[in-house]
């Protein structure tokens, strides 16, 4: 090999030793990164993921507020009148109407009714007037007297244990309305009061 091919072969390896040299640093790591990390687009290897690497806040789990908007189906301080309560109270708004409209004798709220009751229905009966329509209930709802009390304080059901309901009923084209109060005694109902509107 002459002087000048043995210069000029010297020149072409370090002309491509220059070529295939790792490009300079320009910019810093990645924050959490090592020189080791795999680049992107190739899968981590096991063991090599950074710990406690930082999230960014638009990857953030939504938080969770105590109150999920939902409230409870009934109230901690609430509780449901009785069964035998409801279907009393639905009794007797029907027999007093049947004697408001004298389609039954005031003698059919005795066992309903307190007497003071039965003889306001009796007089309201006798200034209504004659006519054909007949009254029918519409809406009862119930709800205990002491229903706003503490649950702690009511946990034994008082005596006697009062329930106040009103509703609506359809009487020739109109929707009155009625209201009135009943109390449970020694495990008797009776209705103590009674307005219609």
């Amino acid at each position: 090999m002459t002087p000048s091919a043995s210069h000029s072969s010297r020149d072409d390896q370090h002309h491509r030793g220059h070529l295939l040299s790792a490009a300079p640093r320009c910019e810093p790591p990645l924050h959490g990164l090592s020189d080791t990390a795999p680049a992107l687009g190739d899968a981590p290897t096991p063991g090599t993921e950074p710990p406690n690497q930082p999230r960014h806040p638009s990857y953030r789990g939504a938080s969770l507020s105590p109150h999920d908007g939902r409230s409870p189906a009934t109230s901690p301080r609430y509780r449901r009148p009785p069964r035998d309560g409801q279907q009393f109270a639905e009794l007797a708004i029907r027999r007093a109407l049947e004697v408001l409209d004298r389609r039954r004798s005031p003698d059919h709220l005795r066992a309903l009714c307190a007497p003071d009751v039965i003889e306001h229905v009796h007089h309201l009966s006798a200034t209504r007037g004659g006519g054909v329509s007949t009254s029918v209930p519409q809406t009862l709802h119930l709800q205990r007297a002491d229903s706003a009390q503490d649950p702690a304080a009511t946990a034994a059901i008082p005596e006697p244990e009062v329930i106040e309901f009103f509703g609506t009923y359809t009487h020739g084209g109109r929707r009155p309305a009625f209201a009135g109060q009943m109390a449970r005694t020694q495990g008797r109902w009776q209705v103590t009061s009674l307005m219609f509107v």
